[in-house]
């Protein structure tokens, strides 16, 4: 089994100085020794943000051996509907909350956990999703 990893979890995983390091180490640990850890193309955008250069960001990835998930039209297209829910029905007031919408997609999509330190971002809006975050792990209803 894999896991995605947030761009919170990367970030942690990342940097020593991060409040959720030794977690966000530790699931990587576990989970690598299941198969192959996965962000997406989002992901590597966010955490670009906070990078000067993109080698920056490359020598995260290859120090842990993170895979770039395909792109995959279905997971996107759900995304934009979960999305659209938020904002239409839901009243969302977050208005840059669409790259979480992307995310839990993609991961709902491959069917693995995704592991995060935001939870909250996650949780109301893919049904069957495994999250893993620092308090423990839970399957969305």
């Amino acid at each position: 089994m894999t896991a995605f990893f947030d761009t919170s979890a990367v970030i942690a995983l990342s940097d020593p100085q991060e409040p959720n390091h030794a977690w966000s180490m530790s699931e990587f640990t576990a989970r690598q020794a299941e198969g192959p850890i996965v962000i997406s193309d989002v992901i590597y955008a966010e955490v670009s943000v906070g990078m000067n250069a993109r080698e920056d960001v490359d020598a995260i990835i290859q120090q842990f051996g993170l895979e770039r998930a395909e792109r995959d039209d279905g997971a996107l297209f759900d995304a934009a509907k979960r999305f659209h829910k938020y904002k239409k029905k839901d009243g969302g007031p977050k208005l840059n909350v669409l790259p979480d919408f992307f995310i839990g997609a993609a991961a709902r999509s491959l069917d693995i956990p995704l592991v995060t330190a935001n939870p909250k971002d996650f949780r109301h809006f893919f049904s069957g999703l495994r999250i893993v975050h620092p308090n423990g792990e839970e399957v969305v209803p």
